[in-house]
This record gives C-alpha cells, structure tokens and sequence, in this order.
C-alpha cells in the first residue's frame, strides 16, 4: 500500500455539496479518503479546496504511477481538460510523482486536482 496526496479545488457556493461530491466519489470508487483540510480557496473565493490522503493499493513504484493516473481520469469529466505529469522519478526507493488535471469548462465543479506521491 503506497500514500498519495490530493488537493481538489472544487467551485461551489456551498461547502456541504463539495462534501456531497467527496462522499459519492469515494463510493462509487472504492475509495477512503482522509481529509485533513476543507476550506474555502483564497485565491479563488468561489471554490473550496481539500487536502486529502489516500492509501493506494500499489505494492510497486509503476503500481503506483499507473493508479495515480487512474484516479486523475476518474476526476477529468471535461473533454478539452488538460493532464501535466511531472516525473516519474526514483531516488534509492523513493518515487517522485505528480499528475496534475486542470478544467476550465464552466460546467465542470472540479477545476483543479493535484496528486502527489508521498
């Protein structure tokens, strides 16, 4: 089981449908995730942003690498949304590995996501 790290900002007006949103997603996927922060975003005052963990089930670095790209393409719903991969790289044991999904599209809540390997 390898951690990553998720930072979703979310463009709503009210917080309780962001955690709407999380609470359907993670069943629907099979997922856990641990909130550690859920705010309103200060750059953007209409969206919220959410830290969270997430305990994957890969056992390898390309595991891991294969289902952090899985779950960026769970969040992506926008066609003309773009996906940045930064790495991947390894050091010793250690994996370097981001994927970020960015979506402009007005009809689209999740505008922006970041996943990170611990």
């Amino acid at each position: 089981m390898k951690i990553v790290h998720l930072t979703i900002n979310y463009e709503v007006a009210r917080k309780e449908k962001f955690q709407s949103f999380l609470y359907k997603f993670q069943k629907e996927n099979g997922l856990v995730f641990d909130i550690q922060r859920l705010a309103r975003y200060e750059k953007f005052p209409e969206q919220f942003q959410a830290n969270i963990s997430l305990e994957l089930p890969a056992r390898t670095s390309p595991e891991l690498v294969f289902e952090c790209l899985q779950l960026a393409n769970k969040f992506k719903t926008s066609p003309g949304a773009t996906v940045s991969v930064l790495g991947p790289n390894e050091n010793d044991d250690e994996l370097s590995f981001e994927v970020i999904l960015n979506q402009e599209s007005p009809n689209n809540p999740v505008k922006w996501l970041h996943i990170q390997t611990v």
